[in-house]
């Protein structure tokens, strides 16, 4: 049995119980823990470390001292090492778990805007050169930059989508077009590498954007984008071939 002192390393101890019957290990100094294996009374152990846990009476009188051995922690009442002073190490503290990050949700004006792109998905709106804006989807005009006539298409365009969930979310103009949704003093440029969730990903070379899209996390962002059909509207992966250095962020 040990009461108190210090050693240096580890010492050799005996088991002895009571009624001769085994000795639980415990994985936790107290005898309410998980029980993970048992020495026989008369064995043999090897003390690795001492530390103070639930008071015990046993063999050798009532120890709060537990004693560290391959398996786990037995009570130092059981254990006869031939002094009444520790005989082993203090075991060290163990390390708490790590708590895992958790993934952030989204601020309450982010998913208002991913809510807002998201509604407007699966409506069969088709992808029309200026249309779209504040109120919602409109027919395009004539013509685009390939020669369309959208005059008779019924949707948006790309910055006509991002002008359509900023303001219905946010009651937020971010203006018509991608040159001014890009270059806009009311929002900040973030190196794309730090998207996230909420960010518009802008798409273009030099100083030039031709295209707009909104980052809605997990790889994932909605566009407006041709072809010309009624999935025109969508949630697709990233594509970050040809994007802009920097995304927006406006919420």
């Amino acid at each position: 049995m040990v009461v108190g002192g210090g050693a240096a390393g580890a010492a050799p101890g005996t088991v002895h119980t009571k009624t001769g019957s085994a000795l639980t290990i415990r994985s936790a100094p107290t005898a309410a823990a998980k029980a993970v294996g048992s020495v026989k009374s008369g064995a043999k152990v090897t003390v690795i470390c001492q530390t103070t846990g639930q008071t015990v009476s046993g063999k050798y009188g009532r120890s709060a001292i537990w004693d560290k051995i391959s398996k786990g922690y037995i009570s130092d009442a059981y254990v006869y090492t031939g002094s009444d002073k520790r005989v082993a190490p203090t075991c060290a503290k163990p390390k708490p778990t790590p708590k895992p990050t958790p993934t952030p949700m989204p601020s309450t004006n982010v998913a208002k805007v991913i809510a807002a792109a998201k509604s407007q998905t699966g409506k069969g709106l088709t992808y029309s050169w200026g249309g779209g804006g504040k109120a919602g989807p409109s027919y395009g005009i004539c013509c685009s930059p390939s020669g369309y006539n959208d005059t008779h298409r019924y949707g948006y365009d790309c910055s006509g989508l991002m002008q359509y969930v900023f303001w219905h979310a946010l009651h937020k103009d971010i203006g018509g077009s991608t040159y001014y949704q890009y270059k806009t003093t009311k929002a900040h440029k973030i190196a794309r590498s730090k998207v996230a969730a909420g960010d518009m990903i802008f798409y273009g070379h030099g100083s030039t954007t031709t295209h707009v899209a909104l980052y809605i996390g997990g790889g994932k962002m909605i566009e407006a984008a041709p072809p010309r059909n009624k999935t025109s509207v969508h949630v697709t992966s990233v594509r970050w071939s040809g994007a802009m250095p920097y995304v927006v962020r406006a919420v």
